[in-house]
């Protein structure tokens, strides 16, 4: 069953998660330590935790979590065809905050606030953008941004000022 924490972690693992058949879900955490030992925390199991090239790593191997996971979107070649999943609407905002923390950046902008996301799949970056619409009233378009080969194009949503903090508010 999904709480808070878990539709966090969730965020987390659609941003720089991954998912293989024998069971086992790792997440990216990059030079966060303390991110994984809270995923740790959050999924009361017994991870493996390790540093690769200064990215810290959480890795789980449990098939029950990854049929679950499965069954909400997450799949092993999620990055460019991933949606949006289907969650109770009282925790959008805990698994877009785990996506955002993941794969975007909150931070000051020039004096105000800005909060990014950047996705590979067009159609996430879409969906979220209208869930965060939908639960804000605060609605941003997503811009394409092309990269060269072989780096994927990516799909960013972009919230900033007065509709970055009510966006902040929501998510915090």
């Amino acid at each position: 069953d999904l709480t808070a924490n878990t539709s966090w972690v969730l965020g987390l693992l659609f941003g720089d998660g991954s998912i293989h058949n024998n069971g086992r879900v790792q997440i990216a955490c990059g030079p966060d330590l303390d991110v994984c030992e809270k995923v740790e925390a959050i999924l009361e199991s017994k991870a493996t935790i390790y540093n690769v090239r200064n990215c810290w790593h959480v890795e789980v191997f449990s098939k029950p979590m990854s049929r679950s996971l499965l069954a909400l979107g997450v799949h092993s070649a999620k990055t460019y065809t991933m949606l949006m999943p289907a969650i109770d609407r009282t925790l959008v905002n805990n698994m877009v905050r785990g996506a955002i923390e993941s794969d975007g950046c909150i931070r000051r902008h020039n004096g105000s606030l800005s909060i990014e996301y950047d996705s590979a799949s067009c159609a996430f970056a879409n969906s979220m953008s209208v869930a965060i619409g939908l639960m804000t009233g605060q609605c941003a378009r997503v811009h394409i941004r092309q990269r060269p080969p072989p780096r994927a194009t990516m799909y960013r949503i972009c919230y900033r000022g007065v509709n970055a903090n009510k966006v902040a508010e929501w998510l915090y």
